[in-house]
C-alpha cells in the first residue's frame, strides 16, 4: 500500500456515504473532513491517517496496555480518554500512553502535562 493509500479510502469512503457519516465514524468533525480532503487542514495528519487507518480500512496496533490488538483508532481515541475512578482498564491504558511504555502513543509531553494538571 501507498503512503497516501488513506487518504484515497477516505475520499472514496466520502463519495459513498458522506462526509458528516465518515467524520462520524473515524471520530472528527465533518469540518475536519473537509479541511483533509482539500489539502487545507493544519492539525496532525498522523492522528486523521490512523483514525481512517482502522475505522475505514482494518488497521491494528499492538496494545500493550490490553495485550492485544485493536483498531488504529480506537487507539487514537483510547489515548486522550479522561481519567476514571471507575474504569480501570481505561486506567491502565491511559498510564500506558503516558508513561513512554507505549510505541504508539501521539500525546506529547505537554499534553501529558496539561492532562496531569486537571486531575489534581
Amino acid at each position: 500500500m501507498s503512503g497516501q493509500d488513506w487518504m484515497d479510502t477516505l475520499r472514496q469512503a466520502c463519495a459513498e456515504q458522506s462526509q458528516v457519516k465518515v467524520a462520524k465514524r473515524i471520530g472528527y468533525s465533518p469540518a475536519t473532513i473537509s479541511q483533509v480532503l482539500k489539502g487545507n487542514y493544519r492539525g496532525d495528519m498522523a492522528s486523521i491517517e490512523g483514525a481512517v487507518r482502522g475505522a475505514l480500512m482494518g488497521g491494528t496496533v499492538a496494545c500493550p496496555a490490553l495485550m492485544q490488538d485493536i483498531p488504529t483508532h480506537k487507539c487514537m481515541r483510547l489515548q486522550r480518554a479522561p481519567f476514571s475512578n471507575t474504569n480501570a482498564m481505561t486506567n491502565r491504558i491511559r498510564q500506558k500512553c503516558r508513561s513512554g511504555e507505549c510505541p504508539h502513543s501521539r500525546l506529547k509531553p505537554q499534553e501529558i502535562e496539561e492532562a496531569e494538571d486537571v486531575e489534581l
